[in-house]
């Protein structure tokens, strides 16, 4: 719960005094203002007497003072101090308001905050609030404590015994919770809660305790339902909203079997025809998106309008619906409709493409792989492309174990796949070789699948260019995944990576094709990292230029706050390597000056930070260097990262070792993290890591990191 507004006891006190009541029974009536936050356990006892003496003949307002208090106590929960709560209990009779428990197991369950409107008049009301409740161990012989009886008229009383019952059907309610709830008012004899409008508003606050869910606490709902969970209409929808907007309220549902309003100034009114849209427009609302939710509602209930608006709503609100199952009818519908399941991949590609990671893995739960698998037979190509896209997906989140099972998938359709789209097929290779080498498996010889493919590719690539057309991107895709492979496979395969670089730029369209420039350009990043491992610093400079686009290092210095990131690393990696004395000075200064406006939460920031780390050493800086290889330790570390980000914290950490800075508390938790990560990603080849004592695995990385971390990898 937000809280609105604060008061302290001392200001009871003084409304109390001088006999406010009207002020203190609207203070007192509203939860969300808090006295319990000021409670100081022996002044506030003096006050409480103070108080008691002063409303000795208002006891119906002591009574909802006290009220008052042990809301607070279930709203608050586990945040409010144990003297505090044992201050109410000392100072409070309980059992006078619930006889049939004790406060602290009221309060161990979960509650939240239920405004209704309390009209007086067909033109005039107020909001009151209920107080819901999901309690543990607790059987209560009623709903609602008996001194809220006869508060409440029978058509009210079914409405909440209704939401009850609709609460409990859609959130498959655990037999150990049982709601309770409460009315936050004085306690008289007179009726004060009538009529049915009250349902939808309970079947809400129910359903929030029941599935902890969270929602603005500026939003209300109005409409009756009945004993089979329908939504029924109610009177005085204008006034009630106006009532809303006056006391603060910015969102109405109410029911759709009211009339519409075209407009009602500074609210948003949103008609809701079932509970479940209820539910989703209480918990997805937030301002300025009650188009969005209209429109979400319309999705779930038709495959074409899911499809085609996929990234018009939030990712949070795809996920809500696959948490709460309201997406398996649109996955079966989907995926056993060809068009529709071709649609979606087409739809699911661009959205991968544009990176939206966040998006695309919400929508990769919509339709688990399990639904897919059934209908394989049915369109085997567009399943083919679903598990390569989920296979570039995990790759992309480091999720190694997701990218093997779906890469495993992808291989078993490949061959059939190859006899109708050969650049999916290459597009399926190229995604494989990253999750090989995610999992440091460096394998210079090619499968004899691979090999028939890049035969096929080149023999359309030959015909393209005899009618004067040199640009095949997936081939040239392919073979820069060549490049990187023979590049982590080390100097001994030097040839084949220069050999490829050029094949590579040339299908890609260098210096004719400017939309393809970034990926013609990049062979020349992996070729520079080759010629660093083989020691051939000459030839790693030519390629830099020609990478950054540069001719010598005077171009530079403007030039770096537009790098992106692989530029700073491979530049930050060029400088350690070869000791590049004045432009490392250089270039160091630039980094650790604008070292706050660079984003360093993910790959490949942790390598700059350990390649920073080691110019820092060659500059006699052990106070910078100690804070890089801090940070890229933090980086490799993180829980964002994935395991073949984390085994390379072995970079970092042998560079504080050589600074003599290394806490054995740090080295042991890395150590286990890093061992987990390893068993996950390549026994076999982090195999060191169980013959060798940690200490020595770290002088190890520390004399020749590309031993472990080769080619890009350092």
């Amino acid at each position: 719960m937000n809280i609105l507004s604060q008061i302290d006891i001392e200001h009871i006190q003084f409304l109390s005094r001088h006999r406010l009541y009207d002020h203190l029974k609207n203070c007192l009536r509203d939860p969300h203002f808090s006295v319990l936050k000021s409670i100081v356990r022996d002044r506030s006892s003096l006050c409480l007497e103070k108080i008691r003496c002063h409303l000795s003949e208002k006891v119906e307002i002591l009574r909802l003072f006290q009220l008052h208090l042990m809301t607070e106590v279930f709203l608050y929960g586990g945040r409010l101090s144990q003297s505090t709560r044992h201050w109410i209990t000392d100072q409070i009779d309980t059992k006078l308001f619930f006889p049939e428990t004790n406060i602290d197991l009221m309060a161990s369950g979960r509650w939240a905050v239920v405004p209704a409107i309390l009209m007086k008049n067909q033109c005039q009301g107020t909001v009151r609030y209920f107080i819901a409740g999901a309690v543990p161990d607790f059987n209560p012989k009623r709903l609602w404590p008996e001194w809220a009886d006869p508060l409440m008229d029978k058509s009210f009383k079914a409405s909440i015994i209704a939401a009850k019952s609709a609460s409990e059907k859609a959130s498959q309610a655990s037999e150990d919770l049982s709601l309770f709830c409460y009315p936050l008012t004085i306690q008289t004899r007179a009726l004060q809660f009538s009529g049915k409008s009250m349902g939808l508003s309970m079947f809400l606050g129910f359903k929030k305790v029941f599935c902890i869910e969270d929602s603005t606490n500026r939003l209300l709902a109005t409409g009756g339902i009945d004993p089979h969970g329908n939504i029924l209409k109610v009177t005085g929808i204008f006034h009630k909203v106006q009532i809303a907007k006056s006391k603060g309220f910015r969102v109405v549902l109410y029911p759709s079997s009211n009339r519409a309003f075209s407009e009602f100034s500074g609210m948003t009114l949103l008609q809701v025809s079932n509970l479940e849209q209820a539910q989703m427009f209480s918990a997805l609302y937030a301002p300025n998106t009650d188009n969005r939710l209209i429109l979400f509602s319309e999705m779930l209930n038709n495959s074409d309008r899911f499809i085609e608006n996929l990234h018009a709503v939030p990712h949070t609100w795809i996920s809500w619906a696959v948490d709460n199952k309201k997406t398996e009818k649109i996955a079966d519908f989907v995926v056993s409709n060809p068009r529709l399941f071709k649609k979606l991949v087409h739809r699911f590609e661009e959205g991968l493409l544009s990176g939206d990671v966040e998006h695309s893995r919400a929508l990769s739960n919509v339709f688990p792989k399990e639904k897919i698998l059934k209908e394989v037979q049915s369109a085997p190509l567009t399943s083919f492309k679903w598990f390569t896209l989920n296979l570039a997906l995990s790759n992309h989140r480091g999720d190694v174990s997701a990218a093997v099972k779906w890469a495993q998938h992808a291989s078993g359709l490949a061959e059939q796949a190859l006899k109708a789209d050969m650049e999916s097929v290459a597009d399926f290779y190229n995604h494989r070789f990253i999750l090989l080498h995610n999992r440091f498996e460096f394998n210079p010889d090619l499968s004899g699948g691979l090999k028939h493919l890049i035969n096929s590719l080149e023999n359309v690539y030959e015909k393209h260019c005899e009618i004067g057309s040199p640009t095949f991107p997936a081939l040239g895709r392919l073979y820069g995944s060549l490049v990187q492979n023979y590049g982590f496979c080390g100097p001994d395969y030097l040839e084949f990576t220069e050999d490829y670089t050029r094949k590579a730029r040339k299908a890609l369209g260098e210096q004719s094709i400017p939309e393809y420039k970034d990926e013609w350009l990049r062979p020349f990043n992996y070729l520079t990292y080759a010629y660093l491992d083989a020691d051939r610093f000459d030839k790693a400079t030519n390629s830099l230029f020609n990478y950054l686009e540069i001719t010598t290092f005077t171009d530079l210095w403007l030039m770096l706050p537009e790098f992106s990131p692989w530029q700073h690393a491979i530049l930050a990696r060029f400088l350690a390597d070869t000791g590049n004395g004045e432009n490392a000075q250089k270039y160091f200064h630039w980094g650790i000056k604008n070292i706050n406006d660079i984003k360093k939460g993910e790959h490949p920031w942790q390598l700059w930070c350990f390649n920073m780390g080691r110019i820092a050493i060659g500059l006699d800086d052990p106070e910078n260097a100690f804070q890089l290889f801090s940070r890229s330790l933090d980086i490799c570390l993180s829980q964002s990262s994935g395991p073949t980000i984390q085994v390379m914290a072995l970079l970092p950490l042998s560079g504080l070792l050589s600074l003599d800075a290394l806490k054995y508390e740090t080295a042991n938790i890395a150590k286990k993290i890093i061992e987990t990560a390893a068993r996950e990603l390549n026994s076999e080849y982090f195999s060191i890591l169980e013959k060798k004592d940690f200490e020595t695995v770290l002088k190890i990385v520390l004399e020749k990191p590309e031993r472990l971390f080769p080619f890009t990898y350092h």
